[in-house]
């Protein structure tokens, strides 16, 4: 079974939107792919490739040097005009920033071996996101610049278009009443996990944080309704819950606001990193489930860390050192990345294929060929 949106111009025509395809394709999609799936040109692809191999090295060579050095060396050689206490603070920081600049450009660099135009075309935004947390700046450029000038057959680089999609993804639509009522069925689901991670049947840190599955529901709806059918899944959550599920950790309405409300509506930026789901699996689709994941939890671990510092060491003091910062940083690095992120990483990429066999919106819930 095959859904597709099916957004309809000024002129009357009908444009198929492809989000998630569970049928084989038909004869004529399969030779309408023939004519567009191409490898890039060489050129293009022989130079991505130098440049995220070569960047790879290159945070290769610095994380091994960072972790050789010990925290006197290190300072001596990079920090001249900074205080002893700050070493090894700055040292962590900067290995954990060439560890994952490895991981996007490796994730990056293998992804293009097998590159074609249709998947360049269905998973651009990806490309992009794995550029610039890749710190390559370079490929950044080349993939916003030179790839979309590679023009296929079949593919549609209309803006028209391309606006009515972005406004299809972030739920400016007419609304039915399926659509308040999956968004009223997911709010319940929500505040249930909500509920489940403050009684003690879970594991509980003594800094605070929980195993949760909440923002995985926030990330399913926002995924295949929009952008603000996951904002509003998130922010009724929040609320309700501020009354319904009782909690000592929140103290102050700056608080409530850092720690809850807004890790409740990051969820919902996976509407803006949208993708094909296909029956076939690939290691696109994988980095696509992995990089959603990640910059949901990213975005949550951001916020509370805000509150973390301007409100609870600043309340109660730095617990590590005397750099209050640092362990705000690490506190939230422990709760998002360390529990909920590797759970809610490995549950994502199976539930999202489950999911993509529903009717979402009655119409079709696909990215593609439009001629």
């Amino acid at each position: 079974m095959a859904f597709e949106k099916v957004l309809e111009t000024d002129d009357h025509q009908h444009i198929i939107i492809d989000k998630v395809s569970n049928e084989e394709p038909s004869s004529s999609t399969t030779i309408l792919d023939k004519n567009i799936n191409q490898p890039l040109p060489k050129v293009v692809k022989i130079a991505s490739l130098c440049l995220l191999f070569g960047s790879f090295f290159i945070a290769l060579t610095f994380f091994l040097c960072f972790l050789i050095l010990t925290n006197q060396q290190f300072g001596t050689i990079f920090l001249k005009n900074v205080s002893p206490d700050s070493y090894q603070p700055i040292k962590i920081s900067l290995l954990v920033i060439c560890g994952l600049t490895m991981v996007f450009n490796g994730l990056h660099g293998i992804s293009f071996l097998k590159l074609t135009t249709l998947t360049w075309q269905e998973n651009r935004l990806q490309f992009i996101w794995l550029s610039f947390l890749g710190l390559n700046f370079v490929q950044l450029i080349i993939t916003c610049y030179f790839l979309p000038k590679v023009k296929q057959k079949g593919l549609s680089n209309n803006l028209k278009i391309k606006s009515q999609k972005l406004f299809w993804n972030l739920g400016f639509r007419r609304w039915k009443t399926w659509d308040i009522a999956i968004i009223g069925l997911f709010t319940g689901l929500t505040i249930l996990f909500t509920f489940l991670e403050g009684v003690t049947i879970l594991p509980f840190l003594p800094m605070g944080g929980t195993v949760t599955f909440k923002y995985l529901m926030v990330m399913i709806i926002a995924f295949f309704h929009s952008f603000l059918g996951g904002f509003l899944v998130g922010g009724i959550s929040a609320l309700l819950a501020l009354v319904m599920v009782p909690t000592n950790l929140i103290i102050s309405p700056f608080s409530y606001l850092f720690d809850y409300f807004l890790p409740m509506i990051s969820p919902a930026i996976v509407a803006l990193m949208t993708f094909k789901i296909k029956p076939k699996k690939s290691f696109t689709e994988l980095i696509n489930y992995c990089l959603i994941t990640m910059a949901t939890f990213t975005l949550i671990c951001f916020w509370q860390t805000i509150s973390g510092y301007f409100v609870w060491v600043a309340l109660y003091g730095p617990a590590w050192g005397s750099n209050g910062l640092v362990y705000a940083i690490l506190a939230n690095l422990v709760v998002s990345f360390g529990l909920n992120y590797p759970i809610t990483q490995i549950l994502v990429p199976p539930i999202f294929r489950i999911m993509s066999h529903l009717n979402w919106s009655k119409q079709t819930l696909s990215y593609g060929v439009e001629d």
